[in-house]
């Protein structure tokens, strides 16, 4: 064989001059990239600063507005349940306790619950229920001063809201539904220029004709908005007049479970928009035959013509 040393020798020379331009190649590398200067890291930090204010400024908001929104579902869960349980029973529970629910808003406090009098007990059924209902007065502006008052409501269920002050909705001498938002102080006056609250109730609540449409197995002829297109709200005349062949009785206003014979005519005394009134064929007032629905605002004074179930027109 012959000497392999002079080969070797020039690999080795190579691999050495290999390694030394690497690390000069390197070195160059590294020298060039310089750190952050002062004012550049101070920018960066300005800008992360700038974006955790906004971060931290929206979370409020955002989270009232969470809460807002899981205590709106809850509401409507209690009243889907409270319709349930008296779809199935006939009647409503006497607490939220026994439908197995969420009972509590987002706030951790418990809804309000008020149902009819007469229609929590097992002994009572919403198909032959007259009475008493709850009042509800609508409020059509901010502040109020004008509203609608539903008279056939069978249970309403609340939350107070974040403020927890439910003396908006339950003045004492009424329950009412206002505009969120609405400025007020207490225990119940709108004031928009030094407000001690803004009204963020949250409340449902279901009429007896809605029930008796979704339960009943009777046939109901109905005729809604009767009388519509005046100006009246509250405390407007109404009369009622049988134009049919036989006595019927009425329910409605003032007027509870009158007869009123065939061509006979009875005042219904001081109605208000939205009411509801309920015709017979018996003098026990048990199962309507007609449920007549006056308009959101009325022509006063008026007289509504029935003729027969689901026939009646309005003067």
């Amino acid at each position: 064989m012959g000497d392999c040393r002079p080969i070797a020798k020039y690999f080795r020379g190579h691999s050495n001059n290999g390694a030394h331009v690497f690390k000069d190649k390197m070195r160059v590398f590294f020298k060039s990239k310089k750190g952050l200067t002062l004012v550049e890291l101070a920018i960066v930090l300005v800008i992360v600063g700038i974006l955790l204010s906004v971060g931290m400024s929206l979370m409020g908001p955002l989270t009232k507005r969470a809460k807002y929104m899981d205590s709106k579902e809850v509401v409507r869960g209690a009243k889907e349940a409270l319709v349930g349980y008296l779809m199935k029973n006939g009647y409503l529970p006497n607490s939220l306790s026994q439908l197995g629910v969420r009972t509590q808003d987002a706030w951790l406090r418990d809804l309000v619950y008020i149902s009819a009098t007469g229609l929590n007990s097992s002994g009572q059924d919403v198909c032959s229920y007259n009475g008493p209902f709850i009042n509800l007065h609508i409020c059509r502006d901010t502040a109020c001063t004008t509203f609608d008052t539903k008279t056939d409501i069978v249970f309403i269920v609340y939350s107070k809201g974040e403020d927890a002050d439910g003396g908006c909705t339950d003045t004492g001498t009424g329950y009412y539904v206002r505009e969120a938002g609405m400025p007020y102080v207490l225990p119940c006056t709108y004031n928009a220029t030094s407000p001690q609250f803004n009204y963020d109730d949250i409340v449902e609540y279901v009429s007896l004709y809605e029930l008796i449409s979704k339960r009943c197995v009777y046939t109901v002829s109905s005729v809604t908005d009767l009388c519509s297109g005046g100006p009246c709200l509250n405390g407007c005349s109404i009369s009622f007049r049988n134009d049919s062949p036989s006595t019927v009785w009425i329910k409605g206003g003032l007027i509870s479970c009158q007869t009123v014979p065939s061509g006979g005519q009875i005042s219904l005394g001081s109605m208000n928009a939205d009411q509801i009134i309920y015709v017979y064929t018996n003098p026990q007032c048990a199962t309507p035959v007609s449920i007549l629905k006056l308009g959101t605002s009325i022509k006063s004074p008026s007289i509504i013509y029935w003729t027969s179930p689901g026939s009646a027109t309005c003067n």
